[in-house]
């Protein structure tokens, strides 16, 4: 079974954190860093929640539940980085 990994990201070069979202391998002893991430999650200029699927070589497949996970650390973001924006 796979579970998703979140690591939120600060780059100088955009105006808001973002979040990379990495499916692991729970037989993965490595980093999850160390893998490429399958989305992130970001702010838009106009404040609006950003979420981009990267092209993979190897396809992601998701459960109903970790959709849901995914939708809810989202949001969660989305809230706490519009509130940290004034």
């Amino acid at each position: 079974m796979s579970r998703l990994y979140f690591e939120d990201v600060v780059d100088v070069n955009v105006p808001h954190p973002y979040v990379f979202v990495y499916m692991v391998d729970d037989r993965d002893t490595c980093s999850p860093s160390a893998l490429a991430p399958f989305m992130d999650i970001g702010v838009a200029n106009d404040h609006s929640l950003l979420m981009t699927v990267f092209e993979s070589a190897k396809p992601v497949s998701l459960t109903i539940e970790q959709w849901n996970e995914i939708t809810r650390v989202a949001q969660e973001y989305h809230k706490e980085t519009l509130q940290n924006d004034d």
